[in-house]
């Protein structure tokens, strides 16, 4: 299943489970475009297993119990901050990876594109669960070469 398939399918099993109908410096290292690719598609896997982790601990803290529509919305909000937290990181983990000469401007914007769709995801969390908050930093993404970010 692909990213987006997964992250579709995990909004809407989280929805249906819940029962409720990125930034810094923009001085960083010069990397070849082949270990920009390499390291960020490799960020990227990372980032989606710490969103899964957040969304099965949420899962299993429910198991077996009634979910209130409070509790619902409350378990949305976690899972949202949880993944805007994993974004974030991801943001550091790519200022640090550094970004191919001549694509310094294209990387800044993909990780301003993700630091938004963090905080729009924290603010209304059902953007990250029908994949609103992330649609412009994943294309992004793929237009630097990433493929392993869209989705998240």
């Amino acid at each position: 299943m692909s990213k987006r398939g997964w992250l579709v399918a995990f909004g809407s099993t989280a929805l249906g489970l819940l029962g409720i109908g990125c930034g810094g410096s923009n001085e960083s290292a010069t990397v070849s475009k082949a270990d920009f690719i390499s390291g960020g598609d490799k960020i990227c896997v990372d980032t989606v297993r710490k969103q899964a982790s957040v969304y099965e601990e949420i899962v299993s803290e429910s198991k077996g119990t009634e979910i209130s529509a409070a509790d619902g919305k409350a378990a949305e909000q976690e899972l949202a901050d949880g993944v805007a937290s994993s974004i974030e990181e991801m943001i550091d983990e790519f200022e640090e990876l550094g970004a191919p000469a001549g694509k310094e401007e294209e990387v800044a914007t993909m990780l301003e594109e993700y630091e938004n769709g963090a905080e729009e995801s924290r603010a209304d969390p059902r953007a990250f669960l029908t994949a609103e908050a992330f649609a412009a930093a994943d294309a992004k993404a793929k237009e630097l070469g990433l493929t392993k970010c869209d989705g998240i």
